[in-house]
C-alpha cells in the first residue's frame, strides 16, 4: 500500500518514538465499545450487529439516504464501524488523545475512522466501509 493510499483511508503510522511537547491527555477505554449510534439504528429500523454483515447493512442503508442526511450521521457511522472493528479483531481498542478518538490497530498504527468516514460518506463507492474494515483487519493481522 502506498503512502498516498494510507493517507486516503486515514491510517496513521508511527515509525519513531513520539515525544509530545507539553502535556497530552491520553485516555484508553477498557472496553472496545463506544456506542451512541441510536439514530443509525433508527434509520435501520432496529439494532445492528457489530460484524462485517452489519457494516454492509449500514453501507446499503446509506446508499438509500440523501447525501445531506448521510453527512449528519458521520459521527455515528464512525463509532459503529470502529465498534464493529473492535468486535471482529481481538485486541483492537479505541484510544482518545486530546479529544480525538482513534482505533489503536497496533502499537504504532492508529486509524482515524471519523476522518475516513467524513471524507468518504458521499463518495460514489458505496462499499467504502467494508473495504476499509477489510484493510484494517489486514493491518491488524500483519502486525500480530
Amino acid at each position: 500500500m502506498s503512502n498516498e493510499e494510507r493517507v486516503r483511508i486515514g491510517v496513521v503510522g508511527y515509525s519513531g518514538p513520539y515525544r509530545p511537547i507539553g502535556e497530552v491527555k491520553r485516555e484508553r477505554y477498557g472496553t472496545s465499545h463506544l456506542g451512541e449510534y441510536d439514530r443509525l439504528c433508527e434509520y435501520h429500523g432496529g439494532s445492528l450487529d457489530l460484524s462485517r454483515e452489519g457494516v454492509r447493512t449500514v453501507e446499503s442503508m446509506l446508499a438509500g439516504i440523501p447525501k445531506d442526511q448521510c453527512l449528519t450521521l458521520c459521527d455515528e457511522v464512525a463509532r459503529y464501524v470502529g465498534d464493529a472493528l473492535c468486535a471482529v479483531a481481538p485486541g483492537v481498542r479505541w484510544e482518545v488523545v486530546d479529544g480525538v478518538a482513534q482505533i489503536q490497530l497496533s502499537a504504532k498504527t492508529k486509524w482515524d475512522v471519523a476522518l475516513y468516514v467524513e471524507q468518504n460518506i458521499g463518495a460514489s463507492n458505496r462499499d467504502f466501509l467494508s473495504e476499509a474494515l477489510d484493510e484494517m483487519l489486514l493491518i491488524v493481522k500483519r502486525n500480530r
